[in-house]
C-alpha cells in the first residue's frame, strides 16, 4: 500500500497518509478520500502535490482535485476494489448504487488524479 505525502503541512511537518489508491494507467492513479476534507486533503489542495512512497521507493507526483461530475466512475471503481475497507465512510452508497447516487455522494468524497513526476 502507498503512503501518499503533501509537500507542504500545515504544521510544519510532512504526514503520510497510508491507503488504497486506484492505477488504471500506468504512472496515473486515484485516490478518493474516504471522509470529507480532513487536514490532509486541505494539504493536498494546497500543496498540488506531494510523494508516494512504499518501503524505500519514492516517487513525486502532482495532484489535480477532479470536479464532483468526474467522481462517479472513479467513485464506483473504488468502491468494487476496497469497498470491503471503507465502505463504512460511504454510508449507503456502495459499487451497485446508480449514477445519480454516486454524484449525490461526490462533495461529500474529494477525489484526486495522481500524476507521477518522471
Amino acid at each position: 500500500m502507498w503512503c501518499g505525502t503533501p509537500e507542504s503541512c500545515t504544521a510544519g511537518s510532512r504526514r503520510s497518509s497510508p491507503g488504497p489508491h486506484l492505477t488504471p494507467a500506468r504512472r496515473r492513479r486515484a485516490r478518493p478520500g474516504r471522509r470529507p476534507a480532513p487536514d490532509r486533503v486541505r494539504n493536498m489542495r494546497a500543496a498540488g502535490g506531494g510523494r508516494l512512497q512504499v518501503g524505500r521507493r519514492v516517487q513525486e507526483f502532482t495532484a489535480l482535485e477532479l470536479p464532483d461530475e468526474e467522481k462517479p466512475v472513479v467513485l464506483r471503481a473504488y468502491l468494487k476494489k476496497w469497498g470491503w475497507e471503507v465502505s463504512r465512510f460511504f454510508g449507503d452508497v456502495n459499487a451497485d448504487s446508480t449514477d445519480e447516487q454516486l454524484l449525490a455522494a461526490a462533495p461529500r468524497h474529494p477525489v484526486f488524479r495522481i500524476t507521477v513526476k518522471q
